[in-house]
């Protein structure tokens, strides 16, 4: 930390359903929760650190829903502060979640976004890049890295 003045983290799931996505999808140890990554996050900000969060949002999974959603705003805004850069992102499938259903539509982003500004959040961006799935040689896209 004595090194870096900015960090971005990712809130993949938010309070109240973060624990069970985390688990099921990311494979963290039953010992780790959204508290402490939520606790991580705060404690960098206490210490005077620039923050930015990035939640990618997954359609039908339950914390891309807006209950979720609004959780997550109101943590930031209470823990973080209302000027706190927050990036909702386009969810788009690739490799194990290669479901076509699950590419996030733009106004799901939109719409999210715009209801974290209802609380007051200043910082927050509707991230909608068109995607792809660089690991896939079999991928009809572009690579959203480098154009090839």
């Amino acid at each position: 930390m004595p090194y870096m003045d900015a960090f971005r983290y990712d809130i993949k799931a938010g309070p109240e359903v973060g624990d069970e996505f985390y688990r099921h999808y990311c494979n963290l140890d039953l010992g780790y929760t959204v508290d402490k990554i939520l606790e991580s996050i705060k404690y960098t900000k206490d210490h005077g650190k620039h923050i930015e969060i990035l939640t990618v949002l997954i359609p039908t999974y339950a914390p891309s829903c807006t209950r979720s959603v609004l959780k997550t705003a109101r943590w930031i805004k209470e823990n973080l502060g209302e000027d706190t850069p927050w990036h909702l992102a386009r969810f788009f499938p690739a490799h194990e979640f290669n479901k076509p259903s699950l590419k996030t539509p733009d106004a799901s982003i939109d719409y999210c976004a715009n209801l974290a500004r209802t609380l007051d959040l200043k910082n927050v961006y509707a991230v909608k890049d068109k995607g792809c799935d660089c690991l896939n040689p079999k991928s009809k896209n572009s690579c959203c890295c480098c154009g090839d």
